[in-house]
């Protein structure tokens, strides 16, 4: 899945944030990795902090019936 968003901020250019997600599904496992900010745009989102840059997230899920 890709999603992407296009925020705007006052005093600040509009810059597009995509994230990736790739999942896989089996009969008693499941897998992802995201990938966040792929861009790794740099914005302010509120007050005086900004986003994080590029970060990736991974996961493991089994079922055990």
């Amino acid at each position: 899945d890709l999603a992407l968003r296009r925020p705007s901020y006052a005093d600040q250019d509009a810059a597009t944030l995509a994230d990736l997600k790739f999942a896989w599904r089996g009969e008693h496992l499941r897998t992802f990795i995201q990938v966040h900010n792929l861009g790794d745009e740099y914005i302010i989102e509120t007050g005086f902090a900004p986003i994080p840059g590029r970060w990736i997230n991974v996961g493991v899920g089994f079922d055990l019936r």
